[in-house]
């Protein structure tokens, strides 16, 4: 009799511990249900979040570019206003690019080495010089004798007192870039000269206030920023330029966006240099 009541009590716990497993299963389903519950709908609030945020993002861009049109537009009307009446519209275009004469601004720059804005013949000769030394040096290191034969024979250089001659149109001594221009562009009018003269005239760095002024080393060394950014040398600064030139400073294409449009302060666009002297100069780079 005993054992039977202590089997029937032992069958009872058996029974009493598989119940409380199955209920400790069915609780353990119904949390990580319950978690997954939560995850989705914390996924579904960061996905709402992450599309006003883009929304926000290109209402904010449709602003800017309606507020751009709207000044490029006020400033065509303000334009046309100072116009006689019956004047067509006439722009200065001419035949060769930007970047063809900012780059020729650039080796007139090379030659002119006191930086006077005229090359001496002085100085064109020993340009000329400098050329054929290393042309003579790189051809020394040829195995090909004929290379090296070519490199010791008549030279440019050798011809730098007619060379100047040409170049120098009035005769005073010394070459303008009018000069270089007018040689390298023999059949451009008097308005496009006028305008590439413009193009590579070099343009005075605003004031900024700033709490510690530049110092000139770090004027020079802004231009030659603006100018390693400037990949196509048109002298203004597209969001494209100033991306990539940024991007591997470890800023996101939303920050570099926000700094482009807080820079554009004329909302043309484009930055131009006086724009990037003010936007660097307010940066930390420079204190």
């Amino acid at each position: 009799m005993a054992y039977d009541d202590s089997l029937a009590a032992k069958r009872e716990q058996n029974i009493r511990a598989r119940e409380e497993a199955r209920a400790a299963r069915v609780e353990a389903i119904k949390q990580e249900k319950a978690a997954k519950a939560q995850e989705r709908a914390a996924m579904a609030a960061k996905m709402e979040a992450a599309r006003k945020e883009d929304e926000q993002a290109r209402l904010r861009k449709e602003e800017i570019a309606k507020k751009r049109e709207e000044n490029i537009a006020k400033r065509e009307r303000e334009r046309n206003k100072l116009k006689p009446a019956g004047e067509e519209k006439k722009k200065r275009r001419a035949k060769y690019t930007k970047a063809e004469v900012l780059t020729l601004r650039q080796v007139f720059d090379d030659y002119d080495e006191d930086n006077s804005g005229t090359i001496t013949v002085h100085e064109l000769k020993e340009a000329l010089e400098m050329q054929r030394n290393e042309k003579i040096r790189q051809a020394s290191l040829s195995k090909d004798l004929s290379i090296r034969k070519r490199a010791v024979g008549v030279d440019i250089a050798d011809l730098c007192e007619h060379l100047f001659e040409e170049l120098d149109k009035d005769g005073d001594g010394t070459v303008e870039f009018k000069e270089l221009l007018q040689v390298m562009f023999p059949h451009a009018t008097k308005d496009e000269m006028s305008l590439m003269i413009s193009w590579a005239a070099p343009k005075a760095l605003p004031v900024v206030e700033v709490e510690d002024p530049l110092t000139a080393e770090q004027i020079t060394e802004m231009q030659e920023i603006f100018h390693i950014y400037d990949r196509n040398k048109d002298g203004s600064l597209t969001l494209s330029e100033l991306s990539n030139a940024l991007k591997s400073c470890g800023m996101t294409a939303s920050e570099i966006e926000r700094l482009f449009h807080t820079a554009d302060a004329d909302l043309s666009g484009e930055i131009s240099l006086e724009e990037f002297t003010v936007m660097m100069a307010k940066s930390d780079i420079f204190q």
